[in-house]
């Protein structure tokens, strides 16, 4: 799975990293794998 690069994958990244207190960039690297 690539990193999310369209609005719909930086959204789920910031919405994944307020769930889980991390950083967006933390979150991108949990959703790819």
């Amino acid at each position: 799975m690539t990193a999310p690069t369209t609005d719909e994958g930086v959204r789920l990244a910031k919405r994944v990293a307020a769930m889980a207190g991390v950083s967006r960039r933390e979150a991108e690297l949990l959703i790819e794998n």
